[in-house]
């Protein structure tokens, strides 16, 4: 079941995404930590490996480390609920996330789609449509983060 959202903020740069988020990683999605409601919305809990780090002023990850990513959908009844433009995260799922950190351990996807990017045979591409435009590769990527 899609439900909709309406994103507070959006971002459709890369010096906006990096200026609002606490830390930007690639890295891949892998477990489901758990699931629960905030009020009558499942949120999911995934864990986020990292791989590489491209922007952490806050010193908040490091290569290796596990980060629990929070994001609203998950299972009821046995029904998948997720928000139709940004679907529940996948295991083994490869991304770059600029992400914000609400409360100690617990991080989001600043922006919903806006803040999520694909990393698919070594190149980064957005993953929202009307999001920050880039097609490139991890390396290319993390220069154009370091220089917006």
């Amino acid at each position: 079941m899609n439900m909709d959202a309406s994103w507070a903020e959006g971002y459709n740069t890369l010096a906006g995404l990096k200026a609002h988020s606490a830390v930007a990683v690639q890295g891949t999605f892998t477990k489901v930590v758990g699931q629960s409601n905030l009020k009558s919305f499942p949120i999911t809990d995934f864990e986020f490996t990292v791989g590489i780090v491209i922007n952490d002023p806050g010193h908040l990850a490091s290569v290796g480390s596990k980060l629990t990513i929070r994001q609203t959908g998950g299972t009821v009844g046995g029904a998948i609920h997720q928000i139709s433009d940004d679907p529940l995260f996948k295991l083994s799922e490869n991304a770059v996330l600029f992400l914000k950190q609400p409360e100690p351990g617990i991080f989001f996807v600043l922006g919903g789609p806006s803040g999520r990017f694909k990393v698919s045979n070594g190149t980064v591409t957005p993953f929202a449509p009307n999001g920050a435009k880039f097609n490139g590769s991890l390396t290319d990527f993390g220069v154009a983060v370091k220089n917006s």
